[in-house]
């Protein structure tokens, strides 16, 4: 009865293996087309003679759940890229279009993520980026997907600014140093249906290993470089933050050494994009971390078409 029993249960199993393979293979043959993924940020200087690249690009293709397509996200080549622009109140036919811009790389595709650097160069001499205009951005594969994106660069100005730095010495070679900005938005409309958001950082500035480096880029590290409208009282904003300072073995240039403050009211979406990503960089070692859902703009496709108006302002640092 026993010898009898064995060859059942293998049969058995076979059976249900058979059965259940063919359900695998074609769930894995399901070609599942990949979304167009887009991050734009038209940006803009306060001070037009710092204005250099205004808008920046970066395209790519998402790769398909299922598949025989890379597992990675792929560069999204020979794409058709076309910018409108037009002022608030202008009927539908008014306004111009960017068509078809050069494309020139910044640089090498982020390794892991196969993301293509562009800038497209200015227009008539000026600037196609400008506030008071609204905007949109339509990319074009060349297999003929399509997505869209909609955003505005309001007129906007802030004014009495302050910046507040006060200089420690732990040691010998360190300084800690605490900054504190306070600005007013001349622009607020509580009622209006996008309020004012805005993006901090700042940078030792005139010593050689330190001009590119942004103390406050990482959202993960900094998540307070963020502020909203629910920070302002009457329109004006406070942000303060502090850092360790390490001095360089040549401290002969310290004299020339500035702080620079770079003070951007960025659009709510890029708002609500830059804080999500944060939100998911400081949940990355949490297995027991809520997933967050990272906010879209892109009709059609994944990505977030953002603007930023950057005031920059400096400081002689009191060692």
């Amino acid at each position: 009865m026993l010898n009898l029993r064995l060859p059942i249960l293998q049969l058995i199993f076979l059976l249900l293996t058979v059965s259940c393979r063919p359900q695998i293979l074609d769930t894995l043959d399901l070609e599942l087309p990949s979304k167009l993924v887009v991050g734009c940020n038209l940006v803009v200087e306060s001070n037009s003679l710092l204005q250099q690249d205004s808008l920046y690009l970066q395209l790519a293709q998402s790769a398909p759940l299922f598949g025989s397509s890379e597992p990675e996200d792929s560069v999204l080549t020979d794409a058709v890229v076309q910018l409108f622009r037009q002022r608030p109140g202008q009927g539908p036919q008014a306004g111009d279009t960017l068509n078809n811009f050069s494309i020139t790389a910044l640089g090498s595709p982020i390794e892991g993520n196969n993301l293509y650097y562009a800038a497209p160069t200015q227009i008539a001499g000026q600037s196609f980026v400008q506030q008071g205009y609204n905007y949109s951005l339509t990319v074009s594969s060349k297999d003929g997907r399509t997505v869209n994106a909609s955003a505005a660069i309001p007129v906007s100005e802030i004014a009495d600014t302050n910046i507040q730095i006060l200089v420690t010495s732990p040691d010998e070679w360190s300084r800690n140093i605490q900054v504190k900005v306070r600005w007013r938005s001349m622009n607020e409309d509580p009622s209006g249906s996008e309020p004012s958001h805005f993006r901090i950082n700042y940078r030792v500035t005139g010593i050689f290993q330190n001009s590119d480096y942004w103390n406050n880029a990482d959202l993960t590290g900094y998540p307070n470089q963020l502020v909203s409208m629910n920070a302002s009282n009457n329109g004006v904003y406070e942000w303060q933050d502090r850092f360790n300072f390490y001095l360089p073995f040549d401290t002969t240039g310290l004299a020339n050494a500035q702080l620079e403050v770079a003070i951007q009211r960025i659009n709510q979406p890029l708002y609500q994009y830059l804080q999500a990503i944060g939100q998911q960089g400081l949940s990355e070692d949490n297995p027991f971390g809520e997933p967050v859902v990272i906010p879209t703009n892109i009709q059609g496709g994944l990505g977030c078409l953002g603007t930023m108006i950057t005031y920059r302002m400096r400081r002689s640092i009191p060692w």
